[in-house]
């Protein structure tokens, strides 16, 4: 497959998107982060901490030893969903790759691309079939005909390998 480095681009752009616009993939959900839950809590252990006055040493040692705990449980899920969501997040990029990479090899969705191009290329040479195109009459025959091999190509070709673009009148 050699086309000149304008159609090839056209082509690799609309390639992705096209596969883009199929992949059945979706995202994951996320666990919830804690960090408001451990900011409140490593607040409230903070406040326990400095306000030794009305309690008794044996209550304020069972308060801060109480908080101190639940804010390490409250620590200890969010690694956890923290974990969790890179490793989910990492999984769903890996699929997300591979079903990419799947639809950008089939044919389906090769033509599909192709057809874009080729859309392109007609839209680009729409001027040269108006009637008051500043071209000579062969040179509106050339366009007219390279516009018409363009429109013929998902007919002329079996697969998206063989193609040939046919170049552009000057």
């Amino acid at each position: 497959m050699a086309w000149n480095a304008e159609i090839q681009r056209k082509y690799d752009d609309y390639l992705i998107r096209c596969a883009n616009e199929n992949i059945q993939t979706k995202p994951p959900v996320y666990f919830p982060r804690l960090i408001e839950e451990i900011y409140a809590k490593t607040v409230e252990y903070n406040e326990a901490m400095q306000n030794t006055g009305s309690l008794t040493k044996s209550e304020w040692l069972s308060l801060t030893s109480q908080l101190k705990a639940e804010l390490d449980t409250l620590v200890a899920q969010d690694n956890a969903a923290s974990d969790t969501n890179v490793e989910t997040a990492a999984k769903y990029q890996s699929d997300w790759i591979a079903e990419q990479s799947d639809l950008m090899s089939n044919e389906n969705v090769k033509w599909s691309a192709i057809r874009l191009v080729r859309a392109d290329l007609l839209y680009e040479s729409d001027w040269t079939q108006l009637g008051d195109c500043p071209l000579s009459e062969q040179s509106k025959t050339e366009w007219a005909n390279y516009r018409r091999v363009l429109r013929d190509i998902p007919e002329t070709y079996a697969n998206v390998e063989s193609i040939e673009w046919p170049t552009k009148p000057v």
